[in-house]
C-alpha cells in the first residue's frame, strides 16, 4: 500500500512539473514569436533532451510547408497548402515545434505505449495558441517520426518455388489493437536481388496460396499489392494499413507464407533451388496526448503509407503532442518451417544415424544381457554378499558408463541404452525450441581494464542450457528410476510363487565361509526335485525346500562320520 501511494505521489509530482515546464515554454514562445519577422530564419532553442523551433512564414507562400526543429532529428511536419490558408493569422503563420527523445508525459496511465520520440506542433497567434482540429481530408497534417531499429528482430527462412506445392510459414502475434503492418522480405544472397517473392497473409495459424486474406508480389523495384494493401516504393516491402488488417483485439495470431517465382539465369536455365531471405514485421500506430483525458490515444490519426521499419508516417486532422506505437518486431515470430527437404537434411541425417546406432547398441546389449544372466545363474549357489565399492556405486549410477559394464541387478543394458536415447532425443527436441534463426548467440567480448576477453559462450546459451536441463531432465530421471526400482519379473517355469514384496526375512542360508565372509544363498535356488547337478538349470523362489535338503544332507553326514 505504501509503495502504491509513493508511486501515485511521484506521478502527481511529474504531472505538476511537466505542466509548469510547458506553461513556461509556451509563454516564452508567445513572447518570442511577436519579435519574429515573416520568412525569417527559425529560432532554435536547445537543451540536453529538448529542442524547440520558432518560425513565422508568409501566408502567400505557394505550396505546402515543411516544419521541423533540426534536420538531424529526422522528424518533421508537412502542412498541405489547403491547411496553410486556414492557419494564417494577420497574414502569417506562426509555428512552435518541439522534439524530445523522452516522453515528458510519463504520468499518463498508458505512457508505456509510447515507443518513439515525442514531437509537437502548435500554431501561434496574437499572444495565444490557435486551436486546430477537425481538418478535412485534403487538409490533414502529416508528420514523420524516427523509429529506433537497434532492437529489430530478423527471422530467416527459405522460400520455395511457387509451383512446388510447398510454402514457408511464419506465425506472429499482435500486441495492440488498431495497428498497421510493414513487412520486409529481403534476400540474403546478393545474387538473388532480382528474385520475386509471393507473400500471403491471413489471420489465424494457417495460410496457403489458395487460402489467404491479403497477398502481394514483392520485388526489388517495390511491391505490387492487392486492393487491400498500399503500394510501397521500398524494395521487397509491403505496407498494410489499419483499415486493411482491421485488428480490434490486443492479441491476435497472424500467419504469413512466402514463396518465390522461378528465376532464369544468364544461360536461360530455370533455377529450382530455394531462396534464403530475412523477414521483419513492424506493427505501428500513431498516438497523440490528450490533455483532457491525460491519455495517449489515436483518435483522428492514422498510419500513413510512407511508414517503414525506420520511420513512422502519421496523418492527423488536429495538432497537439504526437508520438507513436512502433514495434520494430516485438511480435512473437514463433516459428518458421517448410517442407523443403534440403533445409532439414542435416537434422534428418542426424536422427537417422542416432536411431541406427541405437538399434546396433540394443542388439549388442541384448546379447550381453543374456550372457550376464547365464553367469549369474552359475554363481547363484555360492553368491557372496559383499558391500559395493565406491567405484562400483559410481558405475551403477552413471547412466552412460553403466551401459558398458552394468552392475549385477535387473536394470539391463537394453533398458539403459533406451534411457540414453530418450535423454539424447529430449535434449535435441528442447534445444530446437530455443535455437532458431532469429536470435544471435555470438558471445560478446568482456572488457577488463584495457584487456578485451573473448568468452567461449554467450549468456544466452548458458540460460538456454539451464532451461533445457530443467525441462528435459525430470522426465528422463523418472524413466530411469522406474527401470531401476521396478521389481524383477517372476520366473514362470518354476511353478512356485515368489516371496511377497516387503518381507524383511533373509532369503537364504547364512554361514561363515572359508575366508571369514558370510555366505548367503540367493533368492533363486536349485530345486530339490531332479537337481542332479550342483548347478542345475531349474530354480525356485522357495528357499525352505532347499534349506531342509541341506539339513538332511548334514544330518546324514554327521551320522556317517560318527
Amino acid at each position: 500500500m505504501q509503495s502504491r501511494k509513493k508511486r501515485t505521489t511521484n506521478f502527481e509530482k511529474n504531472e505538476q512539473a511537466t505542466t509548469t515546464a510547458f506553461e513556461a515554454i509556451d509563454n516564452l514562445a508567445l513572447t518570442m514569436i511577436t519579435r519574429k519577422n515573416r520568412d525569417e530564419k527559425p529560432t532554435l532553442l536547445e537543451t540536453n533532451e529538448f529542442l524547440m523551433s520558432l518560425g513565422r512564414s508568409s501566408c502567400d507562400t505557394p505550396g505546402g510547408r515543411l516544419i521541423q526543429t533540426r534536420t538531424d532529428t529526422g522528424a518533421y511536419f508537412k502542412i498541405p497548402e489547403n491547411a496553410a490558408a486556414k492557419l494564417c493569422v494577420d497574414g502569417s503563420v506562426g509555428s512552435q515545434t518541439y522534439f524530445t527523445p523522452r516522453n515528458p508525459f510519463e504520468y499518463s496511465p498508458n505512457a508505456g505505449d509510447v515507443r518513439t520520440p515525442v514531437l509537437g506542433l502548435s500554431v501561434l497567434g496574437d499572444r495565444q495558441k490557435v486551436p486546430v482540429s477537425d481538418l478535412d481530408e485534403d487538409e490533414r497534417i502529416e508528420y514523420i517520426n524516427p523509429v529506433t531499429t537497434e532492437n529489430t528482430i530478423m527471422v530467416e527462412g527459405t522460400a520455395t518455388l511457387s509451383n512446388s506445392g510447398q510454402i514457408t510459414v511464419h506465425n506472429f502475434n499482435t500486441t495492440a489493437p488498431g495497428v498497421a503492418f510493414f513487412i520486409r522480405v529481403v534476400p540474403q544472397n546478393s545474387a538473388d536481388v532480382n528474385v520475386t517473392f509471393m507473400a500471403y497473409l491471413k489471420r489465424g495459424s494457417e495460410v496457403s496460396p489458395n487460402d489467404y486474406s491479403h497477398n502481394a508480389t514483392l520485388r526489388r523495384a517495390g511491391d505490387t499489392a492487392d486492393v487491400t494493401g498500399e503500394p510501397s516504393a521500398r524494395p521487397f516491402a509491403w505496407f498494410l494499413s489499419q483499415a486493411a488488417v482491421n485488428i480490434s483485439d490486443e492479441q491476435e495470431t497472424w500467419t504469413i507464407g512466402i514463396q518465390h517465382l522461378p528465376t532464369v539465369d544468364e544461360n536461360g536455365r530455370t533455377s529450382e533451388s530455394g531462396v534464403n531471405y530475412t523477414i521483419s514485421i513492424t506493427a505501428s500506430r500513431c498516438l497523440f496526448f490528450s490533455e483532457m483525458s491525460k491519455l495517449w490515444t489515436d483518435s483522428g490519426c492514422e498510419v500513413g503509407p510512407e511508414t517503414t521499419h525506420e520511420r513512422l508516417h502519421c496523418i492527423c486532422d488536429h495538432l497537439t503532442a504526437f508520438a507513436g506505437f512502433a514495434a520494430p518486431n516485438p511480435l512473437d515470430l514463433g516459428k518458421a518451417f517448410t517442407f523443403d527437404l534440403d533445409r532439414s537434411l542435416i537434422a534428418i541425417a542426424t536422427v537417422c544415424v542416432v536411431l541406427a546406432l541405437y538399434m546396433v547398441a540394443v542388439s549388442i546389449g541384448r546379447r550381453l544381457d543374456i550372457q550376464d544372466e547365464r553367469k549369474r545363474q552359475k554363481r547363484a549357489y555360492r553368491h557372496l554378499s559383499r558391500s559395493a565399492t565406491p567405484g562400483k556405486r559410481l558405475l551403477s549410477w552413471h547412466l552412460w558408463a553403466s551401459v558398458v559394464k552394468p552392475p549385477v541387478n535387473h536394470f539391463s543394458r537394453v533398458q539403459r541404452i533406451s534411457c540414453c536415447l530418450s535423454l539424447l532425443m529430449s535434449f535435441m527436441l528442447v534445444n530446437i525450441m530455443f535455437y532458431r534463426g532469429d536470435r544471435n548467440f555470438v558471445p560478446k567480448p568482456v572488457t577488463v581494464g584495457d584487456t578485451e576477453l573473448e568468452l567461449p559462450f554467450s549468456w544466452d546459451t548458458f540460460i538456454i542450457g539451464l532451461e533445457s536441463s530443467l525441462i528435459a531432465l525430470p522426465i528422463n530421471v523418472l524413466i530411469v528410476v522406474l527401470f531401476r526400482y521396478a521389481g524383477a519379473r517372476p520366473d514362470a517355469s518354476a511353478g512356485v510363487t515368489s516371496s511377497r514384496p516387503g518381507r524383511t526375512e533373509r532369503h537364504g542360508f547364512i554361514q561363515k565361509g572359508r575366508h571369514g565372509v558370510d555366505i548367503a544363498l540367493p533368492r533363486y535356488l536349485p530345486t530339490v526335485e531332479g537337481a542332479g547337478s550342483r548347478y542345475g538349470t531349474d530354480y525356485t523362489a522357495n528357499q525352505t525346500l532347499h534349506v531342509n535338503r541341506l539339513r538332511t544332507e548334514r544330518s546324514k553326514f554327521d551320522s556317517d562320520w560318527a
